[in-house]
């Protein structure tokens, strides 16, 4: 449930800034990186969790420096909230177990009001 979290960071990232983060080029097997996210030098990181935790740096990092101005501060929080739900530092989503049960269902649920409390705030 966590990485689905962390994915809807990275979408509302995208949607606050109108911009997709990868690119199909005609022609191409695969999508490459939009050039103005700036990690095509992490790319070449051989270490995967250092690799993650980098993009990841470059995403929260976007996310407080242009989503305030062009989506609200609120917005921005629950973006980097998003993004940093997997840091055990990150106290929007709670532990893991919070996010965890046999069927999804009530992770599911819970999830959902975690969102909408941040809206009220």
């Amino acid at each position: 449930m966590q990485h689905d979290i962390y994915s809807l960071g990275v979408c509302l990232l995208e949607i606050g800034l109108w911009r997709s983060f990868v690119i199909w080029n005609q022609g191409a097997d695969k999508p490459t990186p939009n050039p103005e996210l700036n990690i095509e030098g992490v790319l070449h990181t051989k270490d995967q969790r250092r690799k993650g935790f980098e993009i990841k740096q470059v995403l929260v990092a976007t996310a407080q420096h242009y989503l305030p101005s062009r989506m609200g501060r609120r917005y921005t929080e629950i973006v980097v909230s998003c993004l940093t739900c997997l840091d055990a530092r990150n106290e929007g989503f709670g532990d893991e177990d919070y996010l965890l049960d046999e069927d999804g269902i009530e992770a599911g649920v819970r999830y959902i009001e975690k969102v909408v409390s941040f809206l009220r705030i």
